[in-house]
């Protein structure tokens, strides 16, 4: 049987999505698998900025739109590495998968 983290698309630097919440969904999918919870410290029409809340870990990623309307990763700094943090319920992070 598959593991949830094995049936995700991995976060990888040039990537493309169709839209800003196409990657939201993705990273949100993937903090659930790692056990992590992030921020949003940066979001406007034309890039975002997605962070470890836990401060003192270095994962960042960044995407931008193109051109073309699509999605790209430009930044992504280090593997994240934090131990699982889901100590508490974060409905954020959970309610498209109730």
């Amino acid at each position: 049987m598959a593991t949830l983290q094995n049936l995700l698309p991995a976060l990888e630097l040039g990537q493309l999505y169709v839209s800003f919440d196409a990657l939201k969904g993705n990273i949100e999918d993937w903090s659930v698998s790692e056990k992590f919870h992030f921020t949003v410290p940066t979001k406007d029409v034309s890039r975002v900025i997605y962070k470890c809340k836990d401060n003192t870990y270095d994962w960042q990623l960044r995407a931008n739109k193109q051109d073309d309307e699509s999605i790209k990763i430009s930044i992504l700094h280090a593997q994240h590495t934090c131990i699982a943090l889901l100590t508490t319920w974060s409905p954020a992070t959970y309610q498209h998968w109730l």
